[in-house]
């Protein structure tokens, strides 16, 4: 995952630093481009693609979780 200053950190170090228990860590939604992790759902989105004022077009994704038994 990419972070505003350009660094970068690797997805397993995100879901640890951010508590995601081990048992849920296979079932992080990922949206990615050919290199990188662009959002981890429910977990944090890379820097470099948020909306600013230079943002020319916009993706809207929609994802319904329903809860698992």
């Amino acid at each position: 995952m990419v972070s505003n200053d350009g660094s970068t950190k690797k997805l397993k170090k995100e879901l640890v630093d951010r508590k995601i228990p081990s048992a849920y860590r296979d079932n992080v939604l990922l949206v990615c481009d050919k290199n990188h992790v662009l959002w981890a759902c429910g977990v944090r989105r890379c820097e470099s693609c948020l909306v600013d004022d230079e943002t020319s077009c916009v993706l809207q994704i929609l994802i319904n979780m329903k809860e698992r038994n």
